[in-house]
């Protein structure tokens, strides 16, 4: 088999051959900024390598924090 690093795989793939699936989840809270309040949006996705639906530090993804 070669080298991860020689071939471009993608990450779905990856998750198959590695018996994981991608998860995301998503959220909101309102929090304080500078006195004025602003909704805090959360979206996170991650490769789930044992399935279990937490995201452990074993395990690659992203975390995207944005402001309303």
């Amino acid at each position: 088999m070669k080298k991860l690093s020689e071939k471009k795989i993608r990450k779905t793939v990856l998750s198959k051959i590695f018996g994981g699936k991608i998860e995301h989840t998503s959220g909101s809270r309102t929090v304080l900024v500078n006195g004025q309040e602003e909704t805090m949006k959360i979206t996170d996705s991650f490769d789930d390598k044992n399935g279990d639906g937490t995201w452990q530090g074993n395990e690659s993804g992203v975390l995207c924090t944005s402001f309303e």
